[in-house]
């Protein structure tokens, strides 16, 4: 079949023959024959066609990646920072795009620890769940695990607590990918996206389990976990 790579909200495939045709021009013309400005115009109206979360991010972390080619970092991170919002890690569509979302993670780690901003040691630790779909060159996976060993210190040293749920939530995302029909890793999806103060998701996880296995291990003290928390099913 055509496409089969694509699995965004396209039916009419004009989105990822758009792609594919820029893909193709960027080669043809790169480096000086496409501009930065043009890239970005062609890329902004793919955007406009596609309505599927994980392939508007992958969209507008290649927009991101223009202005990173030419080293504007300060255009680059609100592009980057969208895709980042936009990334929906549970989805069937992100195996299509998780090269995209691994690489966007390490983009803004690399802005905002360079700029001494909070948030990057969070994105450190959850940058290494996915760093071999990054598909890094030894000097971005050294400066990788220079981030996230620099974070881990930070950790110990308890500056920065409040990072660990969101990297809790994506190192269980990766084992949830793996195996997706385990009762322990959902358990632990539930509470550490219950931690992220993401009650959809915990709502979500513990109705999988429901239909997965009624009776599975611990049902009890995680039923008296989703009341108090106030997020079991209505």
């Amino acid at each position: 079949m055509l496409f089969e790579w694509y699995s965004g909200s396209d039916s009419s495939k004009e989105v990822p023959m758009a792609i594919g045709r820029y893909s193709d021009k960027l080669e043809e013309l790169w480096p000086d024959g496409f501009s930065p400005e043009d890239r970005h115009a062609a890329l902004s109206a793919i955007l406009e066609k596609e309505q599927e979360p994980n392939w508007q991010a992958y969209l507008l972390f290649y927009i991101g990646d223009i202005y990173l080619s030419i080293d504007d970092k300060v255009r680059a991170r609100p592009f980057l920072e969208q895709a980042l919002s936009r990334f929906d890690i549970f989805a069937s569509s992100f195996q299509d795009v998780r090269c995209e979302y691994a690489n966007c993670l390490y983009q803004l780690l690399v802005i905002l620890s360079d700029a001494a901003e909070e948030g990057w040691i969070g994105l450190a630790l959850r940058a290494v769940a996915f760093v071999e779909d990054m598909r890094p060159t030894e000097a971005e996976r050294a400066r990788l695990f220079w981030e996230a060993g620099s974070a881990l210190y930070r950790l110990a040293e308890g500056t920065e607590t409040a990072s660990l749920h969101r990297v809790a939530r994506d190192w269980v995302a990766v084992s949830h990918h793996l195996r997706s029909e385990s009762p322990g890793i959902l358990k632990l999806l539930l509470y550490t996206s219950y931690g992220c103060e993401d009650d959809a998701m915990a709502r979500r996880v513990y109705e999988m389990l429901e239909e997965l296995d009624p009776d599975y291990e611990g049902r009890a003290e995680l039923e008296a976990f989703v009341k108090k928390a106030g997020i079991a099913k209505t």
